[in-house]
């Protein structure tokens, strides 16, 4: 993990990568995507909340859609057209854009790498991401759920974590750049496959006058880290984990 962030904090600050940021093209490279296509992982918990395979929507439920632009060079979410008149349902889109959006971290990625002899990356190209989201009456914000189900967060046993390949590869590169680290809490829904669905991030300690887009891309990351995250079918009191909310929190911390 070391090596790693080691090479993200030089390669972010290489005058070979500058350069090529540098380059311009006619127009920003638009890359639609759809949840459909960001979900790539068979076992996320989300999949039963696309579409269905016959095309019709499950009754009752409510469809939404967010579109966000997604600035290449620093990698950081630009801005995300939510939902309007019903606060429920807009609150619900923020958090499920900030749910998604880590799924295209390759491409990202894959954009920043490119050559400028085979394509030409302008200054800050942008691609935009359609998330589209069927969402039950009855599936409110997790911090909304009855009290009974919220449990103390060392209840939670834990199954499995990201390594820190992962963990350092969503380290905000220009935090990187202060060597600085910072701890995110959230609030995080135990869903029957064990999987977490975690809303609410908020970062509670960083470096002082942190900027707001650094703050965000602490939060995505957070998210993204939660999300890959697999707890064990019982609590520690024998309880079924599964519709459990719980607060807890996530450190990045420089190695």
């Amino acid at each position: 993990m070391r090596t790693l962030a080691v090479v993200l904090l030089l390669w972010a600050a290489s005058p070979v990568a500058e350069e090529a940021f540098a380059q311009t093209a006619p127009e920003p490279l638009q890359v639609p995507f759809t949840a459909e296509r960001i979900l790539l992982d068979p076992g996320s918990s989300l999949r039963n909340r696309l579409m269905p395979a016959d095309g019709t929507m499950p009754g009752g439920d409510v469809q939404f859609t967010v579109r966000c632009d997604v600035l290449v060079r620093d990698g950081r979410v630009g801005a995300c057209d939510l939902p309007t008149g019903d606060p429920i349902l807009a609150e619900i889109a923020r958090d499920r854009a900030r749910y998604y959006l880590f799924k295209i971290d390759d491409l990202v990625s894959a954009a920043r790498k490119t050559k400028p002899k085979k394509r030409a990356v302008a200054a800050q190209p942008t691609f935009t991401v359609d998330i589209v989201e069927w969402v039950r009456p009855a599936d409110r914000r997790v911090v909304e759920v009855s009290g009974v189900d919220h449990i103390a967060r060392d209840q939670v046993r834990y199954r499995s974590q990201p390594d820190g390949e992962i963990v350092s590869g969503l380290y905000p590169i220009p935090a990187l750049r202060q060597g600085a680290g910072a701890r995110i809490a959230i609030t995080c829904r135990v869903e029957e496959d064990l999987s977490l669905f975690c809303v609410d991030p908020e970062v509670r300690t960083g470096w002082q006058d942190m900027p707001e887009a650094i703050r965000e891309q602490f939060k995505n990351a957070a998210l993204a880290i939660a999300s890959r995250i697999q707890v064990e079918p019982l609590l520690t009191d024998g309880r079924t984990a599964a519709g459990k909310v719980f607060d807890t929190g996530i450190a990045f911390v420089l190695p």
